[in-house]
């Protein structure tokens, strides 16, 4: 409770520095690819974007990604299944002319989803998500851009250790289950 507390009110203080009047807002959409073994999941593709407030050295942005796999092995059942994954960051650039390095700090939540109507909805679980990661944006003119980034997300599961127990079956994966996602694609500033 505390950390999410305290990541809140530095999300909330990154907010209220982008918004000053040198505040710029930013877009990015991505394509990338998710490293998800150790929660018995193939790499998927990962598709997103992300909207925020930049100040020049500070900003906050919300993001969104989907990414959907044909393969999940669970009691002897070869299930497609998808994570969608709902992220608040903030980040901090360097800006060198319109080369823009960054790292990033966040939160949110990971939504499960098996690709199966006749299991539950909450099969695969709902989890909160630490997340961190770097990367570099690089502005062609006033408004695009390109913008490569690696995020690494901890799945906050609750368990002690922290393996993953998914809901319904009870199935419990011995793994610490982290996320790992490099995305390239399209930046806009406005």
């Amino acid at each position: 409770m505390r950390r999410t507390t305290l990541l809140w009110i530095l999300l909330t203080t990154a907010l209220l520095y982008a918004s000053e009047a040198r505040a710029e807002g930013q877009a990015y959409i991505y394509l990338g690819r998710t490293y998800a073994s150790q929660l018995l999941l193939e790499d998927m593709t990962t598709f997103g974007g992300t909207i925020g407030a930049y100040g020049s050295v500070v900003g906050f942005e919300l993001g969104l990604e989907y990414s959907p796999t044909k393969s999940f092995q669970i009691q002897g059942s070869d299930l497609g299944a998808s994570l969608t994954n709902v992220m608040g960051n903030l980040v901090v650039q360097i800006p060198i002319g319109d080369f823009y390095p960054y790292g990033t700090i966040g939160y949110g939540i990971l939504i499960g989803r098996a690709n199966d109507d006749s299991l539950p909805e909450d099969f695969l679980g709902n989890f909160g998500t630490l997340n961190f990661g770097f990367g570099a944006k690089v502005f062609f003119s006033d408004s695009v851009g390109v913008r490569l980034d690696y995020r690494r997300f901890a799945v906050q599961t609750g368990d002690e250790p922290p393996d993953l127990t998914i809901p319904f079956t009870g199935i419990q994966i011995e793994a610490s289950p982290d996320l790992n996602r490099f995305s390239g694609g399209v930046a806009f500033r406005f």
